[in-house]
């Protein structure tokens, strides 16, 4: 059992669990964000086993309406940048 620290509950990590890490920049890129990451992962979802997934109006990623993936995020300041750092359990 892990606890993020960015919140969004306990994930429990099992054989086949994939977590997946987001770090970035915000002041150097602002363009980054949860939408854009969870776009990088509906892309690879799909691309890799030819499956429609969606981003849903949570943090969520679903395919068939289900929930696959669950994501929390957080921004921190630190040495006078922004920062977002984004995790996704699938």
């Amino acid at each position: 059992i892990m606890r993020r620290s960015t919140g969004g509950g306990t994930v429990y990590l099992d054989e086949g669990n994939l977590l997946v890490g987001f770090f970035g920049n915000l002041t150097k890129n602002p363009d980054l964000s949860k939408y854009v990451n969870n776009e990088i992962i509906i892309d690879s979802i799909r691309d890799t086993f030819n499956i429609d997934a969606a981003s849903s109006g949570r943090n969520d990623i679903t395919v068939n309406n289900k929930k696959v993936a669950g994501s929390a995020f957080r921004y921190e300041k630190s040495d006078g940048n922004d920062y977002i750092l984004h995790h996704l359990s699938i």
